[in-house]
């Protein structure tokens, strides 16, 4: 299945005798400059770079005090593009002009998850000259469920059952957006054997980078435990628990740490599994057991070492 790129562009440039290119820009040289263009650029594209025409842009554009909403659908490019008009906001004491604006974007296309984000721009103009406009780029993926399959998982006959249960837990997921400190992996869901015992795989990338003067390996696991493993739990036990198909779930957080001191330190991967029987996960989301107890009848791995993980 494919995935959908958004590469978000804002280009600030100058309104009016500005010509509308987005790899020039020319210094603005008056301070009665008066209104200038923000262009937000959205370039949807599949994961083979394909542009997606006929994906739905939601702007949500804040600019001199006013908000207003435009729906902008892609074109053949693959491009949706918001003109922003900016009023200057003039400094009483000193001769110059600030010109700001945001947006809050919403991208949608029939059988794709959607996803949000914003950007702001903003450039200034003075009597004396102005700042040239600088590019601001971010990429977000839309993904469809299958995305997240591996090819083999996708394909397995014997995998069918179970396929469609993972289908509807990445749906609720996403729905009722519990994952706010990491990421589901693409192809990351698969089926794996351990020790004589079928798990459920499910990886995720965590968000956040850890401080290692603060959190050793323990308190990272501890860390990713609380926000990102006991969030999919419910889930879990709601849309896939079945015993006669498989033993447990293998939840693989990949996280990083490092020194915050120390600003050329290089971030240290830290892969975290938890290994845990469907059984003690039906019994802690049904409050017989605590999550200490789930953790001590469960194996988990830090860089494929076993730990004895304590939560308190």
């Amino acid at each position: 299945m494919k995935q959908i790129v958004l590469v978000i562009s804002a280009l600030l440039a100058g309104c009016a005798t500005q010509p509308r290119t987005y790899n020039n820009y020319s210094k603005a040289s008056t301070f009665d400059a008066g209104i200038q263009s923000h262009y937000y650029i959205i370039t949807a594209i599949d994961a083979d770079g394909t542009p997606i025409s006929g994906a739905i842009v939601t702007w949500e554009i804040t600019a001199n005090d006013e908000k207003k909403t435009e729906t902008i659908p892609t074109d053949d490019k693959g491009k949706s593009i918001a003109d922003v008009r900016v009023k200057p906001v003039r400094s009483p004491t000193i001769n110059w002009a600030d010109y700001k604006s945001e947006v809050r974007y919403s991208v949608s296309k029939s059988g794709y998850f959607t996803r949000t984000g914003s950007q702001s721009g903003s450039s200034y103009v003075s009597s004396t000259g102005g700042r040239p406009a600088t590019p601001k780029n971010v990429s977000v993926v839309l993904t469809k469920p299958d995305d997240y399959l591996s090819s083999n998982f996708a394909n397995e006959k014997q995998s069918a059952q179970i396929r469609q249960k993972v289908l509807t837990f990445l749906t609720a997921i996403r729905l009722e957006s519990l994952l706010n400190e990491a990421d589901l992996k693409l192809r990351g869901i698969h089926m794996q054997d351990f020790k004589g015992k079928r798990y459920l795989t499910i990886e995720l990338n965590s968000d956040n980078v850890f401080n290692s003067l603060k959190l050793d390996g323990y308190g990272v696991g501890k860390k990713v435990f609380d926000e990102t493993v006991r969030k999919i739990l419910n889930p879990l036990n709601d849309n896939i628990s079945d015993a006669r198909l498989f033993y447990g779930y293998n939840i693989i957080v990949n996280a990083k740490t490092r020194n915050f001191t120390d600003q050329y330190s290089v971030a240290t991967p830290l892969k975290y599994e938890f290994m845990m029987p469907q059984s003690a996960v039906r019994s802690y989301k049904d409050k017989d057991i605590s999550g200490q107890k789930l953790i001590d009848d469960s194996i988990v791995l830090l860089n494929d070492e076993r730990i004895d993980l304590k939560l308190q």
